[in-house]
Formats: C-alpha cells, sequence, structure tokens
C-alpha cells in the first residue's frame, strides 16, 4: 500500500576536504510504499535544487540505497558502504561519467517512515571531485 509523506531533505557538499561547504535543505510530498523486502520512495525535486521537475526514487535494501533521478539531472546511482559505483550523470550539456563511493549507507524505513543517511565522495575519472552527505527524513503526511 502507498503511503502519502513528507519528504525533508538535506544535501552537504564540499569541494575539497577543506573547502567551505554548500547547503541545500527542503521539504517536499512524496509516496512511501514496499515491494517484496525493499522500501521504496518517491518524490518531486525542489525548486531550489536545479532539478525542478525531475522525480526522485529511493529504493532502500538490506546495506544498500539505489537513487534514480528522472528528468533534469537524470541519474542512476547505487550507493553500498565501501564500494565504488560508476553512473552516467546527464546535463543538457551532455553527459558525463561520474563515481560515487560512499563512506556510510544508512537506512531505517518502515511503513510510518524513517530515514535515509548517506556520505559519499563524488569521483570523476578516479579523482574525488567533492565530498557529500544527504539525509533524508520520511513521515507519514497526516
Amino acid at each position: 500500500m502507498k503511503c502519502q509523506v513528507i519528504v525533508e531533505i538535506e544535501g552537504r557538499q564540499r569541494a575539497s576536504e577543506e573547502g567551505g561547504e554548500d547547503v541545500i535543505s527542503y521539504s517536499t510530498t512524496g509516496e512511501l510504499y514496499k515491494k517484496d523486502s525493499c522500501y521504496y520512495l518517491v518524490y518531486k525535486e525542489g525548486d531550489n535544487t536545479g532539478m525542478d521537475g525531475a522525480t526522485t526514487k529511493l529504493k532502500v535494501d538490506e546495506g544498500r540505497v539505489e537513487l534514480k533521478r528522472i528528468g533534469p539531472g537524470g541519474i542512476k546511482q547505487r550507493f553500498q558502504k565501501d564500494k565504488l559505483e560508476h553512473s552516467l550523470y546527464k546535463t543538457p550539456q551532455g553527459n558525463f561519467p561520474l563515481g560515487v563511493l560512499p563512506s556510510k549507507v544508512e537506512a531505517d524505513l518502515t511503513d510510518k517512515g524513517g530515514s535515509i543517511n548517506l556520505e559519499y565522495e563524488l569521483k570523476v575519472e578516479q579523482e574525488t571531485i567533492s565530498y557529500n552527505q544527504l539525509s533524508v527524513v520520511v513521515s507519514l503526511l497526516k
């Protein structure tokens, strides 16, 4: 059964270990549901993300989170602790390969909501271009 939920998202990004931090924080509504043994969270990206109009789907499986974004900034990424994954990032200027190396993958979702916390490096051609944190808090819409 699909539940309507409130999704609170905070993303942090640093270009280097010593660099300043960019923070994006917003709330939106979405759907949460369970299929087989996985939880799925689907929501629209906020206006302040630069991906207005995109739909994001997070699939939470044991020890792994998959992100699929359809629309502006389209991408499919898999987050599994200490495992480098490669994907293709779609932009108006063209597509380019992007690697993601998570150091933290925590997900605790139930039928009543929960949270997803990721910490990871983004890489282009094996070089780290940023250090990132993503926090997603999900609660049932009353």
